[in-house]
This record gives structure tokens, sequence and C-alpha cells, in this order.
């Protein structure tokens, strides 16, 4: 098999002629070289991500960015300007993992809400595949490229556009504006989807970053449950896998979870970062694919610990089909040659 049909195999359920390794592109770019193509060469199989839409505000909405500062310290501002009025965020970018280090946020209040609202009726979604083409193309069978669209909307708004305290009092004492809100990138959100049921990608990334910590399972119940099994209808008529990234809390909704039409659980983090375990896990979704983050702060233990957390992993997964060992998440870059040759020794070992 190659590299590609390993991960497709797995993926799709079944079982590859091994147990896949893999690790995000943009990460494999930030380690040295040499671990690098040593580990490639046992094994170790990139993912990319790339957006497959782009959104396209109408001409009564002004963007203005600022940049300030340069390298480690540049930072972002970004104003928006509406009939309704103006909202304005203050983030930092992290370039590695492509994350927003957001100090103010756009939403801060009510009036806020309306205008973002504003901001989301009046923008809409258009394709934008050459890209993803041009990076399928340059992975050809060394691993796989998703096609990445926004988070589930209820995790959305809290990232991206209001930060936890905000959108907590927001959800809890202004229901009625935050369900408008929310039913408005809800319309993105599904525009994105339509996009990418048709889109050339046949994998499509929800990087929706759901933690049982911020999201109870009254939430999940509520706004997460119903769009997963609305949303899924297009992407599997048309072939494609939902992949949904869930690194964080997932024992307190592990029974709501088994509900959402979702086809694989990525980046799931087992102990000792987080409680549940892959046994678990396997037993509570059968039906769904389960590819692991190997937790972050094993790789700094001693070799011994490294390869029996791994032997672990796999003995509780039980059968091999449609479970994949990944690396989603930041680690101690001093320790990646080591302990990633570890996981990739025990991993070819039982291939054997």
């Amino acid at each position: 098999m190659t590299k590609k049909d390993r991960l497709m195999t797995a993926l799709r359920g079944n079982k590859p002629d091994q147990i896949p390794f893999t690790i995000y592109k943009w990460i494999l770019e930030n380690v040295d070289s040499a671990d690098a193509e040593r580990l490639l060469g046992k094994g170790l199989i990139p993912i990319n991500s790339v957006k497959i839409f782009k959104e396209i505000p109408d001409d009564t909405i002004n963007i203005q960015i600022v940049e300030n500062g340069a390298g480690k310290d540049k930072r972002f501002s970004t104003t928006i300007e509406t009939p309704l009025g103006s909202i304005h965020e203050e983030y930092k970018y992290e370039e590695m993992f492509g994350s927003k280090w957001i100090d103010e946020h756009f939403i801060k209040n009510a009036d806020d809400m309306s205008i973002m609202k504003y901001v989301f009726d009046h923008t809409i979604i258009e394709e934008n595949f050459e890209e993803y083409k041009k990076a399928l193309k340059e992975m050809g069978d060394n691993g796989i490229v998703l096609g990445e669209i926004i988070p589930v909307p209820i995790t959305w708004l809290w990232v991206n556009y209001m930060g936890v305290e905000v959108w907590s009092e927001a959800l809890y004492f202004h229901t009625e504006i935050f369900n408008s809100l929310h039913e408005s990138l809800l319309n993105l959100y599904r525009q994105q989807i339509e996009l990418a049921a048709v889109s050339p990608a046949e994998v499509i990334w929800f990087g929706d970053n759901v933690t049982g910590t911020v999201i109870s399972p009254k939430i999940y119940k509520t706004y997460c449950v119903p769009v997963y099994n609305e949303v899924s209808k297009p992407l599997k008529k048309n072939g494609k896998l939902s992949l949904a990234h869930y690194d964080g809390e997932n024992l307190v909704l592990k029974d709501l979870i088994a509900g959402a039409k979702l086809d694989i659980m990525e980046a799931f983090t087992p102990p000792p970062m987080e409680r549940m375990t892959v046994k678990e896990a396997r037993e509570a979704w059968p039906d769904k694919v389960l590819s692991l983050n190997f937790p972050g702060n094993v790789y700094t233990e001693k070799d011994s610990v490294i390869r029996n957390y791994t032997s672990t992993y796999i003995k509780e997964a039980g059968d091999p089909s449609g479970f994949i060992i990944g690396c989603t998440e930041e680690f101690d870059f001093s320790t990646f040659g080591r302990a990633f040759d570890v996981i990739a020794d025990v991993i070819n070992g039982m291939a054997k």
C-alpha cells in the first residue's frame, strides 16, 4: 500500500496493511529535517489541510487589517465597519499551527452580536478549489489533504468571535439574539458544506475543538448533534468523510457523540492527558473511526514508557480496522526524533 492508501483505508473504517502513523504537515516542516526524513522512511504519514471556500462580504462591509511589530512579536488589529456600527479585534498569529491568539474579540456585548449578525447575513461563500488541487498534487501518494471548513458554529462563535466568558453570558442571558446570531453563522456553514460535498476533497475537516469542559451535554445536544446530522447528508450522498477534531474532554459527551453522524473522531486524546481511554472510545463509538492524538506529555518520558503507552493504545483499540495513531498538537520538539522513533518502531513491529 502507498501511504495514502494505508491512511484512506483506515479512514474508511477498514483494515490497512498496518496502523497508520500520522502528523500534520505543518508540524513536520518545523522539526529537524534529518529526523523528519528518517521518520518518513519509517512510514510516518503527513496530513495537510486547505480551505475549500472563501468568504466574500458585500460592499456595505469594510474590513481593515493593521499589522504591528515583527517576527514573534507581530500583532494584528482588525476593524469591521458596517451600517450598524463597527467591531474590533486584536490578536497574535502563531504561524506553525495557524492559530489566532485573540486578546480582544469582536463581540463584547449584545450590540456587537447584532453587528456581527449583519456581517454574516451580508457575506456569501464561494469555492476555493484551485489551492486545494495544487496541495493535492504536491502531496501525491505520500499522504492526504483534508478539505477545510470552519468549525461547527457553536464553537466557532466561542473561539473566534466572543471568547468563553462573553459566549457563556450570551448563551444563557441573551439567548434570543445569540440564537439569531448562531443561525446566521449556520447559514454560512451550510454554504460551505454544499461546496465541500462537490469539492475534490475526499475527507472534510471539521476543526471543531469541542470539549466537555466548555460544551455541556445540554449545549452539545442542542447545538451540535442536530447540525452534524443535517450536514452529514449531503456529504455522505457525495461519498465524503467527515473528520472532526475532538482533542479535549470527551467522556462527559460520549453518549451524545455516539448519536452524532460523524465518521471519524480525530485528535482523540487518551490518558494520561485526558480521561477517556481508547477502550472506552471504541466501545462507545463502534461505528466511528478513531484517529488518536498521542499525548504530548508522554514524549518526554523514557523510551520504555513511550513504548508501553503505544502498545496499550493498540491493544485497547482491538481490531486495527479504523484505527490511527497520530500527532495533532504541540509537543516538546527536542524529544521529537526519539519519541517518534519509538512509536514508529512499535507500530512497524506489530505489522511484521
